[in-house]
């Protein structure tokens, strides 16, 4: 009977990341990716393919609205780059390209006038040589460990694990590839051995706006351990904004909103700015006269002249021209809305 030998052997760590169609990505998955790849700290980081969607540039029917919009999707990709590149820094990368982003190589082929221009290179346009991000093209094969292929696929079959078995026999090796948007995999035991292939999921919304219906279509990705040309491969599933693997969960939770202040009323001060006195004799303290019609200003009286009447009031015409009309808030003797300002 042979006994067990537990050893702890040199591991490395990979992760394998694709379909994301920035820019219609599920934003919620692809945060709970980016806070896993914080905990996991991969040394090996494989985008296989279908990362940005190149929806202008698109052969099908578009909406016209998102015609104009390749920039902002380039521009969304490289900040999802960059921001996987400052998590891991020190972590090898590789870019492979899928379906969509062989759209701009086809459309560069049916415009030669302009196909040869080093700007519109993807690697330019992705900044990934200024990432240290390794590109591989289309119908390049990426070899991780010898014998397990890293590819985007070409083969799409109805059900989950479909497309893995049929990738299996036609590259009669193991394997792991996107495009179908579909977590599976596929064992098969032979004469040359176990061999499996490995589906691996999307990053992208669930609810494309050309599919009616729900998609067959499952997020997640797909990480691997990797020792002395072994490998053990692990798929993470994305379930309802949640993340589970190795005994440590990733959840979207809603943001606190801030406690609402109470609302503060605040009266401003109406009341106008005294005048400055005209004479040193005049006092420019201001007195506030209760509401209500305040009563013309009278002729002071002198020695033994005769009273002087009452100055009779200079009102302005109302609508209608006539006199008599009710004093106005501005003509200096309020309506009993406003302050009256006394020199006496």
């Amino acid at each position: 009977m042979k006994s067990v030998r537990v050893t702890v052997p040199t591991v490395y760590r990979s992760i394998f990341i694709g379909d994301i169609h920035v820019p219609f990505h599920d934003h919620v998955a692809v945060k709970l990716l980016v806070e896993f790849l914080k905990w996991f700290q991969p040394q090996r980081i494989y985008l296989i393919g279908d990362v940005v969607d190149f929806y202008p540039l698109s052969r099908f029917d578009r909406d016209p609205a998102r015609i104009g919009t390749l920039q902002i999707e380039l521009d969304e990709c490289v900040d999802l780059f960059t921001e996987i590149r400052d998590i891991c820094p020190h972590a090898e990368m590789f870019f492979r390209e899928g379906n969509h982003e062989k759209r701009l190589t086809r459309y560069l082929w049916q415009h030669d006038e302009i196909e040869s221009l080093r700007c519109l290179d993807i690697k330019e346009l992705l900044n990934l040589e200024e990432l240290h991000i390794e590109h591989i093209e289309y119908n390049g094969h990426l070899d991780h460990y010898r014998s397990f292929l890293v590819e985007h696929g070409d083969l799409c079959r109805k059900h989950s694990g479909y497309t893995a078995r049929a990738m299996m026999e036609k590259r009669q090796l193991s394997g792991i590839c996107g495009h179908t948007h579909r977590l599976g995999a596929h064992y098969q035991t032979d004469h040359a051995g176990q061999k499996v292939w490995y589906e691996n999921g999307c990053l992208c919304r669930l609810d494309p706006e050309y599919i009616v219906g729900k998609p067959n279509w499952q997020q997640g990705f797909t990480i691997a351990h990797n020792w002395e040309n072994r490998f053990q491969v692990e798929q993470v599933p994305v379930m309802r904004g949640r993340i589970f693997c190795h005994g440590r969960l990733w959840e979207a939770v809603e943001e606190a909103k801030p406690e609402k202040q109470p609302l503060k009323l605040v009266v401003p001060d109406l009341d106008p700015v005294p005048k400055a006195s005209s004479t040193p004799q005049e006092s420019s303290t201001v007195q506030k006269k209760p509401a209500g019609r305040v009563p013309p200003r009278r002729s002071r009286q002198k020695g033994n002249n005769n009273a002087l009447k009452p100055d009779p009031p200079q009102l302005p015409p109302d609508g209608d021209g006539e006199p008599g009309s009710r004093p106005g808030p501005l003509d200096g003797r309020g309506d009993g809305d406003d302050d009256f300002l006394s020199a006496d």
